[in-house]
């Protein structure tokens, strides 16, 4: 993922950016991690 470098510090819109980039890119990690659970969960279930 690309993070933004703050350029005014805190008070800039950068630093909003590099908020909402960390936060998605854990939000994605999360909900990958959960899918990827669920469908071996799932393939047990089914071949076993």
């Amino acid at each position: 993922m690309l993070y933004a470098i703050p350029r005014d510090g805190l008070y800039g819109d950068s630093w909003i950016f590099l908020t909402v980039t960390i936060t998605t890119d854990a939000l994605m990690k999360t909900l990958n991690s959960i899918l990827m659970f669920h469908i071996s969960m799932f393939e047990k279930n089914i071949l076993h």
